[in-house]
């Protein structure tokens, strides 16, 4: 990590890194566009050039936009992240931004519960994850369907576990973008970035099954 004690924000140093010239661009628009970066492809070489220029990078963005770049994690469970859940939206364009369905905020936590929670750890297949809460959390699937329903533009909503499936696809989709997981066909495996639905909706989660069943 540099020394900050001199640095003067304006210089723009880590634009000035030979690193910088190749990766700001890019840097900066997965930042925008809500992805978390991390020590895994593809944003490994992002990643280091942000841990060297971390605090610059910070107050650009709090200068220039009014919004933090947070770190959570260490090492290589790292991850960085624009924070627009902090005291405004920021003056990032509603366009450049990442918000998340309900229903897919829903799956997220279930995935959670079941393989953090329940320390499902084998779990890596989405097939079987698609199963367990269809067999298993049978009795919370007209909440999850209704929510589904209600942020659906669609008029006509397909057949319960065609819906549920086509959702957790969706679902696994956007968490990809996000860095929140990695997934190749069926396999897949949570990022450590993953932690950040725990941190957004801590006083959810371990009441996931009571706030499903209020849908119903």
């Amino acid at each position: 990590m540099e020394n900050h004690n001199d640095e003067i924000l304006d210089d723009f140093h880590f634009l000035k890194d030979e690193r910088g010239v190749q990766l700001f661009g890019g840097l900066d628009y997965f930042l925008k566009d809500g992805m978390h970066i991390q020590d895994y492809d593809p944003t490994i070489a992002e990643f280091h050039y942000l841990k060297k220029w971390y605090y610059q990078i910070n107050e650009y963005y709090k200068k220039y936009y009014g919004i933090g770049l947070v770190v959570k994690g260490e090492e290589r469970e790292a991850f960085y992240y624009l924070d627009y859940n902090s005291t405004s939206r920021g003056n990032i364009p509603e366009g450049s931004r990442s918000f998340m369905k309900n229903e897919y905020i829903i799956i997220g936590l279930l995935l959670y519960k079941i393989k953090i929670i329940d320390r499902d750890v084998e779990l890596e297949s989405i097939d079987k994850f698609k199963d367990i809460l269809k067999l298993e959390f049978e009795q919370y699937q007209q909440g999850l369907l209704k929510l589904i329903a209600k942020s659906n533009s669609e008029t006509r909503v397909a057949e319960d576990d065609e819906t549920i499936d086509r959702t957790i696809d969706s679902s696994f989709r956007q968490f990809r973008r996000l860095g929140w997981v990695h997934f190749d066909k069926d396999y897949f495996e949570l990022r450590p970035a993953f932690k950040r639905l725990v941190i957004l909706y801590e006083d959810v989660i371990n009441n996931i099954e009571e706030h499903i069943k209020g849908f119903q």
